[in-house]
């Protein structure tokens, strides 16, 4: 067998954990070639937190004064309620469907034994076997770094030959320096590499990952922040990331659960949630010791954030009844009795993770004094070339803020055009596009309110359109794969932090399907009419049919 059963783990974990960014530099140049200039630069291909298009979460307009001119606005005689029209906006451009993505980019490696002496390309098949296995230390050296993204993906412990499904992600300062200098050193292999044809496949690949890590290597530079493939953040923790979160949510909704090792594995992560919470805190005062610290309202909404999570009941805390519940599946006679597991379980929340959280609040609270009023990264060190670097990570090295500004203003005034267009074809006139946007909104029969019996509704009509965009599919994309979406309500712990929606991708190896969760808080509201392209945003023909066509 050319392909050793042992290392096609590092298939799945390509696919799932570098797929999103590796595809998103090879459409932005496909876009380059192909799109005309005006469609340029309007998609955003991350998986994100779906919102309200063009109106907030609130269903209110972006400018207060937009409710002023009410009266001004003239209703048709049609329904109000018109997704379709709408949703045509966020039809994919037919050249980006002829974007192949690319698989595995970094896991080419394992295929460097099989095949001619040359590849397509004319390469010598020793100097792809050569490339192929800078690829490969790269990925492994990455997975190293996240035994939590290991978990997320699903990937087997036997497969990789060690354990990681009961430790978590080292968020130390000194992690992060040996990080930073872990990458350097990856990017001058993958730099060195031998000299091959500039217009051959390998050589594209090559250019994203020297991309990526030169993009990478810049931001670690600074000696703040968090950074990983595809991802960038500016401070140690804020009120949407961190281990406070990321690591709950890692245990409820990815920690595998179908053995007493397991069980064992959930314990040993949340008694690590304490120090992890520790190591952040103590990277937080640090940063601020520098004149490094997020703008207040960041930590303001933190400290919203930590104190509740663990002020409610510890039976019914989702760390402990999620856990609870499946434990009590196991076979008592292999393992400890369910009952104590929870015990152990109740046990650390009590005595380690409420009390870790607590004094987190509290260090947030008191640092809420000296930070800026004002957010911007512009109050950091070095803070225009930091938000340049951070800008040229998301985008291209030499990327113009002040264009792209531009080219955002001009996308926003396209996009009402159209709906102005759409608006009066319907007889609904008069008032800003915004202000007919947000009196949509208000209508009862548009947004109603979210109650036990509206939510299922709205589920229900959500999954009805992801079936229509799975009709619809074939003519938008040639043979696209038909992978499961599950669409559900966020989990409640996230909702308080999480606006919107998001997509979850599915994991590598197929226990658990793709996710599009809607946060149906009581605060939440939903107009009708956003749910479509909310569906093609983080859903069919978005982020799933993204995520899917990566992993095959």
């Amino acid at each position: 067998m050319c392909l050793a059963k042992e290392r096609e783990w590092l298939f799945d974990l390509l696919e799932a954990e570098t797929g999103m960014l590796l595809c998103r530099k090879r459409l932005r140049v496909g876009i380059e070639k192909h799109l005309p200039a005006q469609l340029r630069g309007l998609g955003r291909l991350r998986i994100c937190h779906g919102n309200t298009p063009l109106i907030d979460r609130r269903g209110l307009p972006d400018k207060p004064e937009a409710h002023n001119s009410r009266a001004a606005i003239r209703l048709g005689a049609y329904p109000l309620s018109f997704p379709s029209r709408l949703s045509r906006l966020m039809t994919l451009p037919e050249p980006l469907a002829r974007l192949r993505p690319i698989l595995c980019l970094l896991g080419l490696g394992l295929l460097a034994s099989c095949g001619p002496a040359v590849n397509e390309d004319g390469i010598a098949r020793r100097t792809v076997r050569d490339i192929n296995s800078v690829f490969d230390d790269t990925a492994r050296a990455e997975l190293a770094l996240s035994p939590e993204t290991a978990t997320r993906l699903g990937l087997e412990e036997d497969a990789l030959r060690q354990t990681f499904n009961d430790v978590l992600d080292d968020r130390s300062q000194a992690r992060f320096e040996r990080t930073r200098l872990l990458r350097i050193e990856l990017l001058n292999r993958l730099s060195s590499t031998p000299d091959i044809p500039q217009d051959s496949q390998l050589a594209r690949h090559l250019e994203i990952a020297r991309e990526q890590y030169e993009a990478l290597t810049e931001l670690e530079a600074y000696g703040f922040g968090r950074y990983g493939l595809g991802v960038a953040r500016p401070y140690a923790v804020d009120q949407l990331s961190g281990a406070w979160v990321d690591v709950p949510d890692l245990l409820i909704s990815s920690q595998p659960l179908r053995s007493h090792q397991d069980a064992e594995d959930y314990l040993d992560r949340l008694a690590a949630l304490p120090d992890a919470i520790a190591d952040e805190k103590r990277r937080l005062l640090s940063d601020a010791d520098s004149g490094i610290l997020p703008p207040r309202r960041v930590l303001e909404a933190l400290e919203r954030q930590l104190r509740p999570f663990v002020s409610q009941p510890v039976q019914t805390h989702p760390l402990i009844q999620t856990f609870g519940n499946v434990v009590g599946g196991l076979d008592p006679s292999k393992g400890r009795p369910a009952n104590e597991y929870r015990q152990a379980a109740a046990r650390l929340m009590l005595d380690e993770v409420i009390p870790a959280y607590l004094d987190f609040a509290d260090t947030v609270h008191r640092l809420q004094l000296g930070a800026p009023v004002t957010a911007g990264l512009s109050a950091l060190p070095d803070g225009e070339d930091y938000y340049l670097d951070l800008l040229a990570f998301y985008t291209r090295s030499d990327i113009d803020p002040d264009f792209l500004h531009e080219e955002g203003l001009q996308a926003v005034a396209q996009i009402e055009a159209e709906i102005d267009a759409q608006f009066e074809a319907l007889g609904f006139s008069g008032g800003t596009v915004a202000q007919r946007l947000a009196y949509l909104a208000e209508l009862p029969e548009e947004t109603p309110a979210l109650t036990a019996e509206t939510r299922p509704v709205l589920l229900k009509r959500l999954r009805a359109l992801v079936a229509k965009a799975n009709d619809a599919l074939p003519e938008i994309v040639k043979d696209a794969p038909q992978a499961s979406l599950v669409v559900t309500r966020m989990p409640a712990f996230e909702e308080a932090t999480f606006a919107g929606a998001s997509y979850v991708a599915a994991t590598a190896d197929g226990s658990s399907p793709g996710l599009f969760q809607i946060n149906l808080g009581d605060d939440e509201t939903w107009p009708a009419f956003t749910l479509p392209t909310l569906v093609y945003h983080e859903g069919v023909p978005g982020h799933h049919l993204e995520s899917t066509i990566t992993a095959q």
